[in-house]
């Protein structure tokens, strides 16, 4: 019997997607591509997204690059918390 995968404990939370942008360790473009093609996974079968950001990918590019900019990313991301994080409205 195969074993069900929890796709939300392989993922990391939103803080902690935050932190590792803030650290530079991931672009905003790896994230919003990340959870772009699970949602082309999943959706078929679960039809929980009704649409899409068709410009998601050219949002994230430029959430990127403004936190590529910033001096003192700290600041940044006080003043723009969600910057570079993909969101979802249910």
């Amino acid at each position: 019997m195969k074993q069900k995968t929890n796709w939300a404990e392989k993922s990391p939370s939103l803080l902690n997607w935050r932190e590792k942008l803030q650290e530079g360790e991931v672009k905003s473009e790896e994230i919003v591509s990340f959870y772009l093609a699970k949602i082309k996974e999943k959706n078929p079968f679960l039809n929980a997204y009704l649409s899409i950001n068709s410009q998601a990918i050219d949002e994230a590019r430029q959430a990127d690059r403004e936190i590529s900019r910033a001096h003192h990313k700290e600041f940044l991301f006080k003043k723009k918390p969600l910057l570079g994080l993909p969101l979802a409205v249910k």
